[in-house]
């Protein structure tokens, strides 16, 4: 087991949050719904730093590139992280948006319960 420095080990630094406007929507996976999915408002999103982390030490600096990333916000008992984090997250949909196509939703359920095994 190494104990030194891991610039793979990626902790993502949340720098800052911007409101979606009404209308997007986060879904998720659930077979247990008649359409395959769920969905809820998206709050927004998080622009988010590459930091790396030294399991050691558990200390964390940012890296030296500057990478930098904005994913879409899910709201978990009054915490807004990134939605893929979430159980089950699929994806965001803009307003004006059309239903995921049930074929689609059944070829993703199908991959989802197949990582659950």
């Amino acid at each position: 087991m190494s104990t030194g420095f891991d610039p793979d080990r990626v902790h993502w630094h949340t720098l800052a949050f911007t409101p979606a406007p009404p209308g997007w929507l986060l879904l998720f996976l659930d077979p247990s719904m008649p359409e395959g999915y769920s969905t809820m408002p998206m709050p927004g999103w998080l622009t988010q730093q590459a930091w790396s982390l030294d399991p050691g030490s558990g200390a964390v600096t940012p890296r030296p590139h500057g990478e930098v990333r904005v994913v879409a916000a899910a709201m978990d008992h009054g915490v807004v992280e990134p939605a893929e984090q979430t159980v089950n997250f699929w994806r965001a949909l803009a307003p004006p948006f059309e239903p995921p196509d049930p074929d689609e939703v059944a070829s993703e359920l199908a991959v989802y319960k197949q990582g659950r095994v």
